[in-house]
């Protein structure tokens, strides 16, 4: 919990399959998750409702993960929230071409323990669900 809410992630990529299998990633956390499918639509959502964690794919029509990068850490409202780069691409060349707008990077794919580690070291306090063992 953050200032009264769950934390919350911000989930950005154009194919509706990987963004589900994220989604499915954190079913056992306590997180508000939101979605958008390209980095124009990401920058709005994000000044809309802040996340505490960005997860942005770099290939994606209309602004690309690139771009969208650099106008969300251009925004002084918007500049400290951390982004995970998360992408199919080289990660050599995107780490290099993203230097100072990501803050970690992480190969497409990935396990669900790749993911949970590298969002945990940008939210410690995410909360696991308590699961109901009258289920």
């Amino acid at each position: 919990m953050r200032g009264g809410r769950a934390q919350r992630i911000l989930i950005v990529d154009d194919v509706t399959f990987i963004r589900d299998l994220i989604k499915s990633f954190y079913d056992d956390y306590e997180l508000e998750l939101l979605e958008a499918v390209n980095g124009q639509e990401a920058v709005a959502l994000a000044r809309a409702c802040p996340p505490d964690l960005i997860l942005l794919d770099i290939q994606m029509p209309v602004m690309n993960g690139y771009e969208a990068a650099a106008v969300l850490k251009s925004d002084a409202a918007l500049r400290d929230i951390p982004i995970l780069a998360v992408t199919g691409l080289e990660l050599q060349e995107v780490a290099q071409r993203m230097s100072g707008l990501c803050d970690r990077f992480l190969a497409k794919p990935f396990k669900k323990a790749d993911l949970i580690g590298a969002t945990l070291q940008y939210l410690p306090g995410m909360v696991q669900k308590i699961s109901d063992p009258q289920a």
